[in-house]
């Protein structure tokens, strides 16, 4: 029963941790960072400071890969930015400390992924078939984490996740966040933003697909009807999340009344129902589920293969790098040196654990180089982050005259505005973008007419 699946506006929004040779100039970086950082740059993506956090939030796209895409652009314009004095490094995981061996953890920071889908209508509907999904997926997009005392655990997030359903995001977090949902920038045509912000940032590009892409399809599949039939108690979904997060094979789903009990059988089943749907909509979507049925057949193995899925999911992934260090140097995974091995997988930069293997052809990719690169340069052409970039772009390129001195600027997600501050920044041009799935071309022309007149 294929279904026309169209694309849907995504994007995510990822929270960088900063690693500094001195931390007491943490302060002072910071500082820095916010008078450096541009806000929205050509590329469409908003590279900020949010409060004290280092954040970069992909433009409006139309599918997992392209979100893929531009999140990996953003690892490399967030560098851009670094003061260089400070020998600052980036490093795209979520929490920074945690204690072991007594169960009482010490957290100094913890960072999000936040994702973002547009969606039909967020209701009880809604998010009771959508909560089961949002447990079983930790085994697919958790990016893996050593405590101190030398206990491996899936997922970054899963044990900063206190509620079902939640309206915060900076403590009492919910699996299911309804922070953004109402918000007037989120609503368009009578869709709304979902936001989500209990998944974790991911430097493997499967997983990042897997959590993008197989999430996109659940909600396609709940708009269209056909999400399979099951009855989850959603009072568990919390003891699910963290008790999953801890082991490594099994993942029972306590809450699931009627369905699969386990978390590999209930996505082989979610996986199915999507391809059922939406196999031979387009390449993109083939490709995921095919890589879906892979990932969910090395989860099925992983007692008698556990390293099947290295180079696919990070948790696999690190846990390998790091227990093969221990081995060849005889330390215990609660050595000092390995702990330092967890940290280094999820640097940004050539030093980055991750991205030495991935040179060695050890972890898969999905976009290359060079649409990496591109992405960093161009904005995307099939959303409004198409003119929110070449606007920016257009008025960069008088930044030679003198009198656009006298101009200002004024971006955002939903408008673009020229203002004059010799005027008491009296408006000289503003553009709505209300729908984020238009490219807002035809503003192209009228932007550069009056940029050119005026200067």
């Amino acid at each position: 029963m294929l279904k026309n699946h169209d694309g849907r506006i995504m994007g995510v929004e990822t929270e960088y941790g900063l690693l500094l040779p001195d931390e007491k100039k943490s302060d002072e970086l910071i500082f820095e960072l916010k008078a450096r950082v541009p806000g929205f740059v050509a590329n469409g993506s908003r590279i900020y400071m949010d409060r004290d956090v280092y954040e970069c939030s992909t433009p409006e796209r139309k599918s997992y890969r392209e979100v893929l895409k531009y999140d990996k652009a953003g690892e490399i314009l967030c560098r851009k930015y670094l003061p260089p004095r400070f020998n600052a490094v980036i490093v795209k995981n979520n929490i920074d400390k945690r204690m072991g061996g007594t169960g009482e953890k010490e957290v100094l920071n913890t960072f999000g992924c936040h994702e973002n889908y547009f969606v039909k209508k967020i209701n009880d509907y809604f998010n009771f078939y959508l909560t089961p999904f949002l447990v079983a997926r930790n085994i697919m997009i958790g990016s893996g984490f050593l405590d101190e005392s030398g206990q491996y655990f899936i997922s970054q997030r899963a044990d900063f996740i206190e509620n079902h359903i939640s309206n915060y995001t900076t403590s009492d977090r919910g699996l299911i966040s309804t922070a953004r949902n109402d918000e007037p920038l989120a609503q368009c045509g009578g869709k709304k933003r979902f936001h989500l912000i209990c998944g974790d940032s991911n430097m493997c590009e499967d997983a990042m697909a897997l959590k993008i892409g197989a999430t996109e399809l659940m909600i396609s599949l709940i708009e269209d009807g056909f999400f399979p039939f099951v009855h989850y108690d959603s009072k568990q979904s919390v003891q699910d999340l963290r008790r999953i997060n801890s082991e490594f094979c099994d993942w029972k789903l306590e809450g699931m009344i009627k369905g699969p009990k386990y978390a590999v059988d209930f996505l082989n089943l979610c996986e199915e129902k999507a391809r059922k749907a939406y196999y031979g909509s387009n390449p993109d979507t083939d490709m995921l589920l095919d890589l879906w049925r892979k990932v969910n057949s090395g989860l099925a193995s992983i007692n008698t293969n556990p390293n099947f899925l290295v180079g696919k999911l990070d948790w696999v992934t690190k846990r390998f790098f790091l227990e093969e260090y221990a081995r060849s140097e005889g330390l215990k995974l609660s050595d000092s040196k390995v702990q330092s091995n967890d940290i280094q997988y999820h640097r940004t930069d050539e030093e980055s654990l991750f991205y030495q293997a991935q040179e060695d052809g050890l972890i898969d990719k999905i976009v290359s180089d060079e649409e990496i690169r591109d992405a960093v340069i161009e904005s995307p052409d099939d959303s409004r982050a198409n003119f929110r970039g070449k606007a920016i772009r257009l008025f960069d390129s008088y930044k030679n005259i003198k009198k656009r001195n006298e101009l200002k600027m004024i971006v955002n997600w939903d408008y673009v505005a020229i203002i004059d501050t010799m005027r008491a920044n009296h408006i000289l041009l503003g553009e709505r973008l209300d729908d984020p799935s238009r490219n807002y071309n035809e503003y192209l022309l009228e932007f550069n007419s009056f940029l050119s007149k005026y200067l």
